[in-house]
This record gives structure tokens, C-alpha cells and sequence, in this order.
């Protein structure tokens, strides 16, 4: 493991965060929130530290006979964890067995941080959040204090350990997006410095001087809990995301041009989005074009969950719905492009709704979805795994209710072709107050089924997790 050589490098200011998603309650056992705005809802920072935060939680060096990751196995780091702090842990998950086993761990925990494959195999950790929450249940709030970070580590498989890269991000981000580009160097875009307020800068690292630089210019908005999307051209979709510390959305996006290192509008959105998920769709119609699911929007009392779809066609550099929309609204979900070309998106959190007393949060009402649908490319229409409830939504199919996890197509051994879905926040009672998971499940599009498989050795989510070519 490797140690900074400045003090404090890779944290910045010590600050108090505010963010929704970790306390949830069923909608049918409380009252319909009432008007206010949506301040906090995300991230909010104050100037002021607590002492008796607890260190992140981290693990011991790996010893000698300790298991490390080969090609083929999935690879977990950091995220939100036991006892309510974040972690500096990972750990992967073999196919072949169907179990997890530690890995090394980073000087600082993180949660929200952006992660990218490096095409040498290693992987690449950027930024996020470290600092322990405080979860009250009585008010169904969730203050973290924690600190914004500059951390930038690559993890490397062949000892199972991470090494601080030459420097540290030059801003800090908390929900930035990471995405290898055909040259092998990495954008990391936006993300909330340590005010909470979202920044419109993006930074290029190459993992030949293991530093990173400026774009060109910045991008249209500032934005966090964005989405990031390469495209057939080699060039980079950054859509939708949060502007600032009250929760306000944004519809623009940009295109990043790896070339020119620069960004230029597009679009826009049709609705202004965050938390959504964003992939390449492969098969059918709109080969080539972005698919966009769920993720917040804004009301009049705050934020909601949505359930509309859209894609970016990036011939026509437009946003069109598609044909349909999900059955099930859904924010921090995940969306997974089988091998048929199918999508798979799966759990999330649905019907938000919040109000806002003393700066902050203090009503939260909404379910960890326990189901999952799959979209087809050539119909354009979602199909819920398991079939429809008699209210017209999924019902439930997955294991246990999740939001925040992982999701990752494993494509060799005797599980290719299923998902591997990780962690998370949520519960078995997906009207029940989430809390980190340690449970993992595996998706099967052969019978469409998932079954519980091992579970990991930390409970996390909002952690990052990479399939080892």
C-alpha cells in the first residue's frame, strides 16, 4: 500500500454532507410529503467537522497465501459500508466458485467515486467521499460528515494492492464519471467539491505519467450524478446530472471530443435527470444510440423518481423517447447490455419525495425496488421480470430491494453470460429503511431468474465494481 508524501494529499476540507438516498421508508406508511424545496436533497457541505468521526473502515496488508483476482473475476472497491462510514476495502468475487475474497485497501475510504479500466488491466480510482453518516430513523434524515478527496489510486491485480498515482486529481469530486477513451487515458468529468456544489471542470489522466491535466475547456453546466457514455465515434456523451447544492437538475449535455480535448453541446435532454443510467445499446433499431433510464426529476415538493425513457441518437444529435417507458420509475439503478442485446435494468429506489427544515433533510418517502425488466432493441418495450402486479408494475424478482449496487456482465466460465449483481443500499423488506448490503445475487437471461449467490466480505454501496479482462 502506498503512503502520500504531503500531508493531508488527496483530502480536502472537512465537511458535513447531506445525502437522501440512504434512508428510505415505505411510501404507504407515511404522509404524502408536503411542499418545500429540495435543498440538501444530495449533497450539501458545511463548514464544520466532527470529532468523533470514526476513521474509515479499512482492511489489513494481504498476506502471502491470500487469493488474488484473475481474468474473468470481478473486482469491488470502496464505497458506503458497516457502521455507516466509507471504505477503503475491496475485494472480488471468482465465478468459478461463486465467492468473494479480500483484497488490499486504499489509504482513504471513499463512497461516490468514479472508477475506469485501464487498458493494462489495472484500475483506476478517482475521488469520492470519505467520512462516517448519521442516520437518524426518527426523522428519516441521513447527515454524513466526511471529506470531499482528491485520491487517485490504481489498483493493481497481480498483488491485489493499490499505489497512489504521481498526483491527485487536480479538483476534488464526489459523483464525477470516469470513461477510458480508445487511447488508453481516462476523462474524468464534474462531480461536487467540497461545498457541494457541482463543478463544470473535467480532467484527462494518462497512465503514462500517472497525472492528469485539464480539458481544453469546460463543459456547458456544471454537473454531478451524471452520466457518461462512449460512443461508437470515440467521443464522449455527458448528460443530465445535478447543478448545484439544492438539487437542481439539468437537461444539457455535452459532447467530449478526445482529439480536440474539448466539449461541445448537444441535445439537450428532454427532461432534466440524475441518478440515471446511461449505456450503448448494440442490437436492434437504435444501434448506437444512448439509452437513458429513470433517475430523479424535479416538482414543485422536491425531487421525484422517473419512469420515462429516452435515447440519444448521436447522428442527429438529439434525444428521442423511446417507444415505451419502464414499468417501474427507478433512481440509482443499474442498466446492464446482455449478450443477446437485451438490457437488464435492475432495482433502484422509486417515489421520492422530500421536504426541508433547518437546511436539512427531514422526510424521505420511497421503496427499494426488489424487481427488474428488460428492454428489447427491436420492440422498444420493457417486460418485467417476473411479471406485472395488479397496479401495472413489476413484481418483485431479485433477491432483496437495492439501490446504489453494481451490476456486471460476466462474459467467460460457466456464469458467462450472467450479471452479477452487488451490494448496494437497501433491504429484504423493500419497505423497510435500507442499510449497506453484503447480499449478492446472479441474473440468468437463459431462464430469466435471479438466484442468491456468495456474499461479500464487506457490506457496501455506491461502490464501484469491474469485470478483469
Amino acid at each position: 500500500m502506498s503512503n502520500y508524501s504531503e500531508p493531508g494529499f488527496g483530502r480536502s476540507r472537512v465537511a458535513t454532507l447531506v445525502i437522501a438516498l440512504c434512508a428510505i421508508v415505505v411510501t404507504s406508511a407515511c404522509n404524502p410529503p408536503l411542499p418545500g424545496s429540495p435543498a440538501d436533497l444530495f449533497m450539501r457541505a458545511a463548514m464544520s467537522s466532527d470529532p468523533t468521526d470514526d476513521p474509515p473502515e479499512d482492511d489489513a496488508e494481504l498476506s502471502a497465501s491470500a487469493p488474488l483476482p484473475v481474468s474473468g473475476d470481478v473486482v469491488l472497491i470502496g464505497g458506503w459500508s458497516k457502521g455507516n462510514k466509507s471504505t477503503a476495502s475491496a475485494e472480488f468475487f471468482n465465478p468459478a466458485t461463486k465467492k468473494f475474497s479480500k483484497l488490499g485497501s486504499m489509504p482513504l475510504g471513499e463512497g461516490l467515486g468514479a472508477g475506469a479500466l485501464l487498458t493494462s488491466g489495472e484500475i483506476l480510482v478517482a475521488g469520492g467521499f470519505g467520512g462516517k453518516s448519521k442516520f437518524t430513523k426518527k426523522t428519516v434524515s441521513n447527515t454524513i460528515t466526511g471529506d470531499a478527496e482528491t485520491q487517485l489510486e490504481i489498483f493493481d491485480p497481480t498483488t491485489g494492492k493499490f499505489t497512489a498515482a504521481a498526483a491527485p486529481l487536480l479538483d476534488e469530486r464526489v459523483g464525477a464519471t470516469a470513461t477510458t477513451l480508445p487511447s488508453g487515458e481516462v476523462l474524468i468529468a464534474g462531480g461536487s467539491d467540497s461545498t457541494g456544489t457541482p463543478t463544470n471542470t473535467a480532467e484527462v489522466f494518462d497512465p503514462t505519467t500517472g497525472k492528469t491535466t485539464a480539458t481544453s475547456n469546460n463543459m456547458s453546466s456544471p454537473r454531478a450524478l451524471h452520466s457518461a457514455t462512449l460512443l461508437g465515434n470515440n467521443t464522449v456523451l455527458i448528460a443530465g446530472g445535478m447543478i448545484d447544492n439544492t438539487g437542481d437538475l439539468t437537461s444539457s449535455a455535452d459532447i467530449y471530443d478526445p482529439v480536440a480535448n474539448t466539449f461541445t453541446a448537444t441535445g439537450p435532454m428532454l427532461e432534466p435527470l440524475g441518478a440515471h443510467a446511461a449505456v450503448l445499446l448494440n442490437a436492434g433499431t437504435l444501434t448506437g444510440q444512448v439509452l437513458i433510464t429513470g433517475g430523479f426529476i424535479g416538482g414543485s415538493t422536491g425531487l421525484s423518481v422517473d419512469y420515462k425513457v429516452e435515447a440519444y441518437d448521436p447522428i442527429g444529435q438529439v434525444f428521442n423517447y423511446t417507444a415505451s417507458s419502464m414499468n417501474n420509475a427507478r433512481a440509482f439503478h443499474t442498466a446492464t447490455v446482455l449478450g443477446n442485446g437485451q438490457v437488464l435494468v435492475a432495482g433502484g429506489f422509486s417515489a421520492f419525495g422530500a421536504t426541508v427544515a433547518g437546511d436539512k433533510l427531514n422526510a424521505l418517502y420511497g421503496s427499494n425496488q426488489n424487481s427488474a425488466e428488460l428492454f428489447d432493441p427491436d420492440t422498444q418495450a420493457f417486460t418485467c421480470i417476473n411479471g406485472l402486479t395488479s397496479g401495472d408494475v413489476c413484481k418483485a424478482s431479485m433477491k432483496i430491494g437495492r439501490g446504489g449496487h453494481t451490476a456486471t456482465l460476466i462474459t467467460s466460465g460457466t456464469l458467462e453470460g450472467e450479471v452479477l449483481i452487488a451490494g448496494g443500499l437497501g433491504a429484504k423488506n423493500p419497505d423497510g429503511t435500507a442499510t449497506e448490503l453484503s447480499e449478492a445475487e446472479l441474473f440468468n437471461p437463459v431462464t430469466s431468474t435471479f438466484t442468491a449467490t456468495g456474499s461479500m466480505k464487506a457490506a457496501r454501496g455506491l461502490h464501484t465494481a469491474f469485470l478483469l479482462p
